[in-house]
This record gives structure tokens, C-alpha cells and sequence, in this order.
């Protein structure tokens, strides 16, 4: 054997050395694996039924080039034992050897080939097949040569299963609807302002939609005699504050609602959160004023309450009953 023939031999083994580190390496020995079924199992099977989903498309098409790497690795061990088989033994025939040698670099050639094409599809099915919806959704690359479906398992002949029946949550009594209830009987103030059907709307107003448990009725600054007033469910009316109107009440003080979230006050009064109540004592006496003054203030920790006269706070002993503005106001957190 001359010296290009020992060149060429050692080129060979290190060439066989190469495939065989490919085909024994833990990840590529795993592509060699033929896969136990082509078609993906979905569908009705024995008594199960699981739910088929374009992911198990692709978990086709993955079968398939799997088989088809199995069996061009059989194919290409088979193509290098027949090149080495044809370089190894004598042959009168001298192109014999020159076939062994095309056999080979043709078979590892093909190998290298199948081998990059296979991957470079492999892997773009798996970023396609990664768009997928549940059910059937890929979770995660895993094994490069493994495309797995998350699938739906039903028993066989049955839909998805029913979603849980969850009971409507058990509604007590309104506290707040109760309260009020009890408030309606007493007495209110004239209706100053309009809703924005032009009916008009005053404490008594605000006292029955809570009854009601409805959304009550807000107005804003300057809405006398104005049809601007409206329903507003984000507005919550002081449950202590109306605990505080029906305590005093029971007391046997007597007094008149004048306005909760109605009237018209300044554009930041806190009426139009649901946090103040003005009332009017029904006796001319300055000494019931401050009666009912300090009854609604220790009803509730944190009250303000305080008597209110030409649209400025003063001490009850220097009211004026008979002055159309005077009032008590009362703030409740």
C-alpha cells in the first residue's frame, strides 16, 4: 500500500471515528431511536378518548423524519461496511478500490446531509408548533427530536366535563336597607334640586333608594332647581351615620332631614360621598339643638357634628332657629 493509500485510510477512520462519536453521543443516539408509531395516538382509543389538536400535526411530521433519520443511519452503516468491505479485500479488478472509496465519502457525505437537514427542519417545526392553543399545546422544546402534546382526556363517548355548579352566595338582609326603612317614617326637607328627568329629589329621596337598596340619587354644587342630578353606584351612604339618625331618633329627639347626597353645597362637600347628613331640630329651643347636637356626635366614634348657620359653623347656643339656613351638619367617617 503506497503512502496516498495510508493518507487515505487514516482519513477514513478518523472520518468513522467522527460518525460514531454522532451516533453514540447522548443527544444524537436518541434520534436514532425509531419511534414506536407513526401516527400520533388521538382520538377514540379503547376506552379512552383524547382530544386531537394540530399539535399532534406536527408530532407527525416529526415521526416521519425521525424514521427517516433511523434508516439512513442503518443505510449509511451499511453503505461504509460495503466501502470498507471493497477497499479491505483483494480484488483483481482495480477499480474496485476506487469504488470502496467513493462508497464511503458518498455515504458519510449523505449521513452529514440528512443529518443538518434533518435538524434545521426539526427545529423549525417545533417554533411553528410552539404557536399552538391549548388543548394540545407544546410545553417547551424538551428533546430536540420529541415534539410532546399536553392533550385533553376524556372517557370514551363523553364531551368535556360540566364546569362546577357554584352556588349564588347567600344574601342577608341589607343592614344599610334596614336602617332605612326604619328612617322613612320620620320627616325631610323640601326637595330643592331635580334628577335628570326632572322630578325632583330631596333626602327623602336618597332614605327610600336605600330602603330599596338602589343606587342613590347624587347632585352637585348649584343644582337647585336644575335637572342634574343622578343615580351613582359608586356613592356609599355612611351605614354609622344612619345608625346615628335611627338611634336619636328612638331617643325621641325630634328633627327633620334636610339633605344626605342631595341639595345643593359646595363642588367637594362631602354630602356627595355619602359622609354628611344636615338636620333640623323640629323645636325653636336652643337647648334641644345642642341635645341633638351632642346625640348624633356620641352615636360614632370620630363624628363631626356641629350647628351651621349663613354657611358658617357656630356655637348652638347662638342659632337662630328661625333662620332658613340654620342647620346641624354632621360628618361621619
Amino acid at each position: 500500500m503506497n503512502r496516498n493509500s495510508k493518507i487515505f485510510f487514516a482519513v477514513i477512520s478518523a472520518l468513522l471515528g467522527i460518525f460514531l462519536a454522532l451516533v453514540w453521543f447522548p443527544v444524537p443516539a436518541s434520534a436514532l431511536q425509531l419511534p414506536t408509531q407513526l401516527v400520533p395516538q388521538c382520538g377514540p382509543v379503547g376506552d379512552v378518548q383524547s382530544v386531537c389538536s394540530i399539535c399532534h400535526i406536527f408530532q407527525l411530521v416529526d415521526n416521519i423524519l425521525n424514521f427517516i433519520f433511523a434508516m439512513a443511519a442503518v443505510g449509511a452503516v451499511v453503505m461504509l461496511l460495503w466501502g470498507g468491505f471493497l477497499l479491505i479485500l483483494p480484488w483483481p479488478d482495480p477499480n474496485r478500490y476506487t469504488r470502496g472509496r467513493k462508497v464511503l465519502l458518498n455515504a458519510f457525505i449523505g449521513v452529514l446531509i440528512i443529518f443538518f437537514a434533518w435538524l434545521a427542519v426539526d427545529t423549525i417545526i417545533k417554533i411553528l408548533a410552539k404557536q399552538t392553543v391549548s388543548p394540545g399545546e407544546i410545553s417547551g422544546y424538551g428533546p430536540w427530536n420529541q415534539i410532546p402534546c399536553d392533550v385533553f382526556t376524556v372517557g370514551a363517548g363523553t364531551g368535556p366535563p360540566p364546569l362546577p355548579i357554584i352556588p349564588p352566595p347567600i344574601v342577608g338582609p341589607d343592614p344599610i336597607a334596614i336602617v332605612a326603612q326604619q328612617l322613612k317614617s320620620g320627616d325631610f326637607g323640601t326637595a330643592s334640586c331635580k334628577d335628570i328627568f326632572g322630578s325632583p329629589v330631596g333626602a327623602k329621596t336618597t332614605i327610600d333608594e336605600l330602603a330599596d337598596s338602589k343606587p342613590v340619587t347624587v347632585c352637585s354644587s348649584g343644582c337647585t332647581g336644575q335637572s342634574v342630578c343622578q343615580q351613582n353606584p359608586s356613592v356609599k351612604v355612611s351605614a354609622p351615620m344612619l345608625g346615628a339618625l335611627s338611634s336619636t331618633r328612638v331617643e325621641g329627639k325630634q328633627f327633620i332631614i334636610s339633605s344626605i347626597t342631595t341639595g345643593s353645597h359646595s363642588s367637594l362637600s362631602c354630602h356627595y360621598s355619602g359622609n354628611c347628613v344636615d338636620v333640623v331640630p323640629k323645636s325653636g329651643s336652643i337647648a334641644e339643638w345642642e341635645n341633638i347636637r351632642s346625640s348624633l356626635a356620641s352615636k360614632v366614634s370620630g363624628a363631626i357634628v356641629k350647628c351651621e348657620q349663613g354657611g358658617s359653623f357656630v356655637d348652638c347656643g347662638a342659632i337662630n332657629p328661625s333662620n332658613p339656613t340654620a342647620h346641624i351638619h354632621a360628618s361621619y367617617p
